[in-house]
């Protein structure tokens, strides 16, 4: 693991209203960030946010861990380090004046607001320095207002647990990535980044896996109709059916029974 510490970074942000240090832009990095001297002489605050991968934060306090849509804001002192892994993550420093009012030591979930524009201003394209300020100033906003039951570093996990059963309750169903972001309240962006640092895998291949798993269990105890497993599987076609278990099994699915009736 790189060991770092920076004194600069992407383009500068407004004197009148955050620290004259510009924002430190990471994509897909693995490297340790600590506070130079400069920034604890001139910065009261750091606020960091992981759009993907992870980050372990080092304190006076509890170790902090962070997955993807999440933020926090710390204290800038000696002991603060910043681990991050395979990361694509934003850190920027706030005075005390800006900061008081700001959540520390807490990591926050980003709402779908404040994850479209990170993406937009400081990774998709690169905005000129008063949209970076602008951006700041709503980030700061939007993160103070977030309601403190939102303030839980097992919120992306929590949120993993109730797509999970949310999808194994509903495999009869047609369910679309569009439908659970729908559901769970995210844009499909966020959705899949905190499902994938989460799960290590993506919601519709989770689907997959949990439809398979449906229907061996039902090819292999019960004696529904193949055509009757398609439909408790979510699927109305039997072809597509077929095509997709023998795909993910490696046997069509009257083969497949076939073996199981074999080994009995």
């Amino acid at each position: 693991m790189q060991r770092e510490q920076w004194n600069h970074g992407g383009g500068a942000t407004s004197p009148r209203r955050h620290s004259t240090k510009p924002p430190i832009v990471l994509s897909d990095r693995s490297v340790v960030w600590t506070a130079d001297a400069k920034w604890q002489r001139d910065a009261a605050v750091a606020g960091v946010i992981v759009m993907q991968g992870g980050a372990k934060v080092t304190t006076t306090q509890a170790p902090l861990r962070m997955t993807a849509c999440t933020a926090v804001f710390l204290d800038i002192q000696p002991t603060l380090a910043i681990q991050f892994t395979s990361a694509t993550a934003l850190i920027w420093a706030l005075p005390e004046g800006n900061a008081s009012c700001l959540p520390r030591n807490k990591v926050i979930s980003l709402d779908e607001v404040v994850a479209t524009v990170v993406h937009d201003v400081f990774f998709e394209h690169n905005r000129p320095v008063e949209h970076q300020a602008s951006a700041l100033d709503l980030i700061g906003h939007q993160l103070r207002d977030t309601p403190a039951d939102a303030s839980n570093p097992t919120t992306s996990q929590s949120l993993v647990s109730q797509v999970m059963s949310h999808l194994q309750s509903h495999l009869d169903e047609t369910i679309t990535l569009a439908s659970l972001a729908t559901e769970f309240g995210y844009s499909k962006t966020v959705l899949v980044k905190r499902f994938q640092d989460e799960q290590g895998e993506s919601p519709t291949r989770a689907l997959a896996r949990l439809r398979v798993a449906h229907a061996r269990q039902l090819l292999q105890s019960t004696d529904l109709t193949i055509s009757q497993i398609a439909r408790a599987t979510g699927y109305k076609d039997l072809a597509a059916f077929s095509h997709f278990f023998k795909q993910h099994a490696g046997y069509a699915p009257s083969e497949f029974r076939d073996q199981c009736l074999w080994l009995l």
